[in-house]
């Protein structure tokens, strides 16, 4: 039975190998199912005793870079880190993650995949990995008094929802991408969040 298993996860990450460079070059709506399982060498059976439809294997791939970058910011931040270095790791490896995988910016080309994508986010245990990890360092930040008083599952929904609009900006303006230096925007970005966290000094 555990042999059963990993050849189904064997199957599932060769074709979302195969699948990513498809989906980045031709964007969702123009890649097939058929595209895909002649990359992969695999029949469309196999492909949807696996995945339910093209939807479907786009957001378990978005799911699995979700989980990827979960398990990289909490290698990353040092143990008794502030509220402050974790946001900052938090940021700086969700740039580096979406950087090196493009694969997001299919979903933000895309308002409709997107919108379903906040829909299942929630209640997929992949994709609120990344949701529950900002959420929790907010919450230390708020416990330590570091942070201000607030309701930290709401505020990484702020962070989210900017993070995901400045992406859909820059690569949907390319007028401004030229204009803007995007690596002093994405370090003004970060100091805006932070410093929107902390708590006044008297």
């Amino acid at each position: 039975m555990a042999g059963d298993v990993k050849t189904e996860l064997e199957r599932r990450q060769q074709i979302f190998a195969a699948a990513e460079p498809i989906f980045i070059r031709f964007g969702y709506r123009k890649t097939t199912v058929e595209e895909i399982c002649k990359a992969t060498r695999i029949s469309k059976r196999t492909f949807y005793n696996l995945f339910t439809d093209k939807f479907d294997l786009l957001m378990r791939m978005h799911a699995q870079l979700a989980q990827d970058l979960t398990d990289r910011v909490r290698a990353s931040i040092p143990d008794n880190a502030s509220g402050a270095v974790g946001i900052y790791t938090y940021l700086d490896l969700f740039f580096e993650v979406t950087e090196e995988r493009p694969l997001f910016r299919v979903l933000l080309e895309e308002g409709d995949l997107m919108k379903q994508m906040t829909e299942i986010a929630p209640t997929d245990e992949q994709f609120s990995s990344v949701l529950v990890l900002l959420t929790e360092i907010v919450q230390s930040g708020i416990d330590s008094g570091e942070f201000r008083q607030m309701d930290a599952w709401t505020v990484t929904w702020v962070i989210q929802t900017m993070l995901d609009s400045i992406h859909v900006f820059m690569m949907g303006n390319p007028a401004a991408s030229q204009a803007i230096d995007i690596d002093q925007f994405i370090e003004e970005m970060k100091m805006f969040i932070v410093n929107g966290l902390l708590a006044k000094q008297d």
